[in-house]
């Protein structure tokens, strides 16, 4: 799994398990927040790479570690519960979602760390971080 089709299956995931709010991606993508509400937004964060074992041409192993990046912004103007109880919600959601599918293909999941980054510009918003191993063999 390269790192171009780790990012089409993780949007694929997302968009497949997660309908609780309107879901942007990074990478240069234009999202227009305005009139949407709650939102979230993806990033992939690719970190150290190494080569674990050594193997024939076929059998070298190579990890890459990095950050699933997830922004959850909740509008401070709507009614109901606080902006802050439903951005942990959808944490919450987020979380038990990558915790039940711990694995996907060559790519290991592991659990998720919540960041508040508080309120600017209409918003509060946590960041939920998601550690994640992806092992390829060429």
């Amino acid at each position: 799994m390269s790192f171009e089709s780790h990012m089409a299956t993780l949007h694929s995931f997302i968009d497949t398990n997660y309908t609780s709010t309107p879901v942007a991606y990074g990478g240069g993508v234009v999202f227009d927040s305005e009139d949407v509400g709650d939102w979230v937004k993806v990033s992939v964060l690719d970190g150290n790479s190494s080569q674990p074992c050594v193997g024939n041409e076929t059998t070298t192993k190579y990890r890459f570690l990095g950050f699933i990046n997830i922004v959850i912004y909740g509008e401070l103007t709507t009614s109901g519960k606080t902006a802050e109880n439903r951005v942990r919600e959808y944490a919450d959601t987020l979380t038990t979602l990558f915790l039940a599918n711990k694995t996907q293909g060559n790519v290991l999941y592991r659990t998720p760390n919540l960041a508040v980054l508080g309120e600017a510009d209409g918003y509060f918003s946590v960041a939920l971080s998601v550690p994640f191993q992806r092992d390829e063999f060429i």
